[in-house]
C-alpha cells in the first residue's frame, strides 16, 4: 500500500469510504497490510530500474485494518462478522 498526501489504490478508497460513511471492517480486524511512503517508493525506483526484478519495500511494520481505519475515522467502524462476507 502506497501512503502519501493523496494515496492511490486501496488506501485512497478506504479513506474515501470512511469519509462518506461507507466503510466497515470485516471480522476481527486481523488482516494486515504492508505500507511504504510514496517518497520512499520514488527514491527506490531509480536505484532498481536498471536491475529489474520484483521487490518488497517495507519498513517492517504491518498494521491491521483497525490500526489503519480507526485514526482515519476517529471512531470505531462497524465490524461485520466474517461469515457474512460470503452471503
Amino acid at each position: 500500500m502506497v501512503v502519501g498526501l493523496n494515496p492511490p489504490g486501496n488506501l485512497g478508497a478506504m479513506i474515501k469510504g470512511i469519509r462518506i460513511g461507507f466503510c466497515f471492517n470485516i471480522a476481527d480486524f486481523s488482516a494486515k497490510k504492508s505500507m511504504a511512503l510514496a517518497k520512499d517508493v520514488a527514491q527506490f525506483i531509480p536505484r532498481i530500474a536498471l536491475i529489474g526484478g520484483f521487490y518488497n519495500l517495507t519498513d517492517g511494520i504491518h498494521p491491521n485494518f483497525y490500526d489503519l481505519s480507526h485514526p482515519i475515522a476517529k471512531k470505531t467502524l462497524v465490524n461485520v462478522p466474517f461469515f457474512l462476507q460470503d452471503l
